[in-house]
């Protein structure tokens, strides 16, 4: 091995070491989060992950535990099932492995920039501004962010293998390439994007086109769309696609502003519809306009630059709401496209550290971003670290989503604090007196706190709102019983029963002691 390459090899292994000292050092203290929000469903309450037996499940059935499952994901569902079989539900395991994930997304990108940029130093800036950005923390000290990283994972990887394949013309980068792409597609839907960053790729570096590979990718894709179709029920919008578009370009103005400022970092974007004249969605259409004209103007010389903004406007299209998904925004939706802006970052820097003159204060300037991203990550983390601190750090900054009250008053219940969970659920109620559900949460405390008739005022407002709702039914049997109002106990389990309401064992034998009850659930 001649001294140049042994040189190479024992810089990229300093390099790579040095982004995962930053990994770890970031988000060393996101591993004390308590399971928060969908981690519940998906982890915590999830029966489905507590047996590796059952990995085939996950790409034949929803294991998601959720009750109504718009997205299909079976890998992000396998590594919660590896990481039960490891930890149980020790959730500082879960979260270092989320980290893993992380740092090796981090890996990879590494890798691709240094093909695209045949520049070590470049890549090695884009992976460590990608690792310690305080805008991945969505996507990393949560644990159901998971997905990302596993997305941008295999994506990466796939990238990488199919740039191989276009310079070598080995069958075994065809082969992985497109096995990288399916596990793309199986860790995160929005993946399906990456046969257009392979044609931008094509139209910015001039490369020759196999058509047989590219084909390839998109037989892979309609196979797995109809799949999608086939398991996952259709997506009901209630807007119009131009009452969603002024959102996009209020999310792209925003996307902007937090990849380069990011304060004021939450989960409480929901689904918000704007105005072509609100200032954001005009900054956003100008931002638009200017990177596209960049495009059409650099195309054949800056290619670097021009591939980045490809990517960053590509990638954000599957999480653009003109499609309609659950938010006009999210901060974990710009965990691929952010790639795109960090090599331009990346570039940047790098120009001015290698002018001589401007040496010193390139690296002050690489080092400060460095401490400032980092340090904003690491502060960021505690939103994520208990249920509590985070249902009121998001209701903050979006105080008219009742379903955030409720979560806030179950958190409270959580750790004893039965007075503050009645108040939250309260206001849950002052923002949408039609929500059935907290009717039923706060019966539940009443009754547990032997205040049986005001719990059973409770549940009746539930039924008058829906009077389908079987956990009504059911909750109303058991404060009716305990009330020895044993006919009504009796008529409302047998109502829960024929709304589909498993009812516990325990409470239908305590039915069958009273006059040998014959209902429905002792046939």
């Amino acid at each position: 091995m001649s001294k140049d390459i042994y040189d190479k090899e024992a810089k990229n292994w300093v390099y790579m070491l040095l982004i995962i000292f930053l990994g770890f050092l970031v988000y060393a203290n996101s591993l004390n989060g308590k399971f928060i929000w969908d981690d519940d469903a998906l982890i915590k309450d999830n029966v489905n992950i507590r047996s590796l037996h059952n990995m085939e499940n996950f790409f034949v059935n929803d294991s998601t535990n959720i009750a109504k499952p718009i997205f299909y994901r079976p890998f992000q569902m396998i590594t919660y099932a590896a990481d039960y079989s490891v930890w149980k539900l020790n959730f500082r395991g879960y979260h270092l492995t989320s980290i893993l994930l992380h740092i090796l997304t981090a890996l990879l990108l590494y890798w691709l920039v240094s093909i695209l940029c045949k520049d070590a130093f470049i890549a090695l800036l884009a992976s460590m501004f990608f690792v310690v950005h305080p805008v991945h923390t969505e996507a990393v000290a949560y644990i159901s962010g998971r997905s990302d990283s596993l997305a941008g994972i295999f994506m990466l990887l796939s990238f990488i293998f199919y740039i191989k394949r276009v310079y070598a013309g080995k069958i075994s980068f065809y082969i992985l390439m497109i096995l990288s792409y399916i596990g793309a597609l199986l860790s995160r839907e929005t993946t399906l994007i990456l046969p257009l960053l392979l044609l931008a790729y094509h139209c910015v570096f001039k490369e020759k086109i196999r058509l047989k590979d590219f084909f390839t990718f998109l037989i892979v894709s309609f196979i797995y769309i109809a799949l999608i179709i086939f398991i996952l029920p259709p997506v009901n919008s209630y807007t119009t696609f131009f009452q969603r578009l002024p959102g996009f370009f209020v999310a792209v103005a925003s996307y902007i502003r937090l990849l380069i400022l990011p304060f004021w970092l939450h989960m409480g974007y929901g689904i918000k519809l704007f105005n072509l004249t609100d200032p954001k969605a005009i900054a956003g259409i100008i931002a638009l306009v200017f990177l596209l004209f960049y495009v059409l103007k650099n195309k054949n010389r800056k290619r670097i630059i021009v591939f980045s903004i490809l990517w960053f406007l590509i990638a954000l299209l599957p999480v653009s709401n003109l499609y309609p998904v659950n938010a006009y925004m999210s901060e974990h939706w710009l965990y691929i496209p952010s790639v795109g802006f960090f090599m331009i970052l990346s570039g940047s820097l790098s120009s001015v550290y290698r002018i001589k003159r401007f040496h010193a204060a390139g690296m002050a300037l690489i080092i400060g971003l460095l401490v400032f991203y980092s340090y904003l990550t690491i502060k960021q983390n505690k939103y994520w670290r208990t249920p509590v601190d985070f249902y009121n750090k998001t209701i903050k900054y979006a105080p008219d989503d009742w379903r955030l009250y409720v979560n806030l008053g179950n958190a409270y219940i959580n750790i004893g604090k039965n007075e503050k969970a009645v108040a939250s659920y309260k206001k849950a109620l002052a923002v949408n007196p039609n929500a059935s559900p907290v009717y039923i949460s706060l019966g539940i405390v009443y009754n547990n706190a032997g205040r049986k008739k005001e719990a059973i005022a409770m549940f009746r407002k539930a039924l008058k709102i829906n009077p389908e709702y079987a956990t009504a039914y059911f909750c109303l049997s058991k404060a009716c019983f305990y009330e020895k109002q044993y006919s009504l106990a009796i008529k409302y389990c047998d109502k829960a029963i024929e709304l589909g309401f498993t009812i516990p064992v325990k409470f239908l034998e305590n039915l069958r002691e009273y006059k040998n009850y014959k209902g429905l659930g002792l046939k």
